[in-house]
């Protein structure tokens, strides 16, 4: 059986190291202490009366803050405000040099009420006692949405030379770039506050990695819409694999050479596959083996069995909801490796997953009769020729 895995990792850059981009003359005077710019829109957004409409409020502070001194009476300005503690080491071994200690923070949903929000943390304000070990305080942060699901890196890496890496110890600095972003849930709108985490909402979220002498531009990562590529790369040979499984698609051996497909039909002793680039092939089944004939037949019993569970039916499960769908895929718990999920397509298109073990007695003895055809032709065929099929 198809088995899928959820693999995490946390992805490091190395790209060429190129100078192309350097900080805008101007990036300077838009700097802002994020602490007492905090500080002061928490004096001046009042929090909302328990007698205002959320639109009215929504109104009413966001005229306070478009006139605030902030903006300058433009909303769709950029700030800039330094981020501390960024580190650099160079490995001469590798001739490579990385940016460290990049504070990023996943939120969790029960503390932000969302699941894609996350924390670049800028800046901490001690009270000066100590508590537990560490001094007390405040972490200014920037919040910003992402919602793609990938890590966001904690570490940037780039090949560099001996001379590049003493400058860059020398002379690099973290910024980050942002707009403010009104939330309409937030107690204050733009104020974000969790914990000891205070700072803004922001979109157009951007880290930048600079020299502070000569301006030129290290790394720029735009995080409100990172997408880590390796992941991505992942996550489609995942998809490609997975629909290659659907699909019964096998390595077949003629005399012709060996090609990977799946097979289509069998007609006049001629036997149809389908190729991944979509062309077709056809062998006369005179020039298989006996195994391929084995192959064909355990490949015709999938496509009667898919079929069967692709028809639309009502599906039950323990708790009494019924379901018109369609069966889609099974897989394993991300867990429990001894419990599987049923995925099942609505009419409407949405994806239900249910476990094997929450179906109704009626569809758990349907799916296991249907679905253990296939499986009992499948050990059959890999007990005879001691191979494995579907398994990555």
């Amino acid at each position: 059986m198809y088995r899928i895995f959820l693999i995490f990792c946390v992805s490091f850059f190395s790209v060429s190291f190129l100078f192309a981009e350097k900080m805008p003359d101007t990036f300077e005077s838009e700097m802002i202490d994020i602490s007492k710019a905090y500080s002061s829109f928490d004096e001046l957004i009042p929090i909302k009366d328990e007698f205002e409409t959320t639109k009215d409020y929504s109104e009413k502070t966001k005229k306070l803050i478009l006139g605030s001194s902030f903006f300058n009476g433009n909303p769709d300005r950029y700030f800039y405000v330094p981020v501390e503690d960024i580190e650099f080491i160079y490995d001469a071994d590798k001739q490579e040099g990385s940016f460290k200690n990049i504070r990023i923070n996943h939120m969790f949903k029960h503390q932000v009420k969302s699941d894609d929000i996350y924390c670049l943390i800028l800046k901490k304000t001690s009270f000066g006692f100590q508590k537990k070990n560490a001094l007390g305080g405040d972490f200014y942060v920037i919040a910003f949405h992402n919602d793609s699901g990938n890590s966001i890196p904690t570490s940037l890496s780039k090949p560099m030379d001996v001379a590049t890496a003493k400058e860059t110890k020398q002379n690099c600095k973290a910024v980050v770039k942002f707009s403010v972003s009104p939330q309409e849930n937030a107690e204050k709108l733009i104020l974000f506050h969790v914990g000891n985490y205070k700072g803004f909402y922001a979109q157009s979220v951007s880290l930048i990695v600079y020299n502070q002498e000569t301006k030129e531009i290290y790394d720029n990562i735009d995080l409100a819409n990172y997408k880590n590529p390796e992941k991505e790369a992942k996550e489609k040979n995942k998809k490609e694999r997975a629909q290659k499984v659907m699909e019964f698609f096998q390595d077949w051996e003629t005399p012709e050479g060996k090609f990977f497909g799946k097979y289509i039909k069998t007609q006049k002793n001629i036997a149809y596959f389908e190729k991944e680039d979509g062309t077709e092939v056809q062998v006369s089944l005179d020039d298989l083996s006996p195994q391929y004939h084995d192959l064909i037949k355990l490949a015709q019993t999938f496509k009667r069995v898919k079929t069967a569970l692709l028809k639309p039916r009502m599906w039950d499960s323990d708790s009494k909801k019924k379901y018109k769908a369609t069966f889609v895929q099974i897989a394993p718990h991300p867990v429990l490796k001894n419990q599987l999920y049923i995925f099942l397509k609505l009419d409407n298109g949405e994806i239900r997953k249910i476990l094997v073990t929450r179906l109704s007695t009626r569809d758990k003895k349907w799916f296991e009769n249907t679905y253990n055809e296939f499986l009992k032709a499948k050990e059959h065929y890999e007990e005879k020729y001691s191979v494995k099929l579907l398994d990555e």
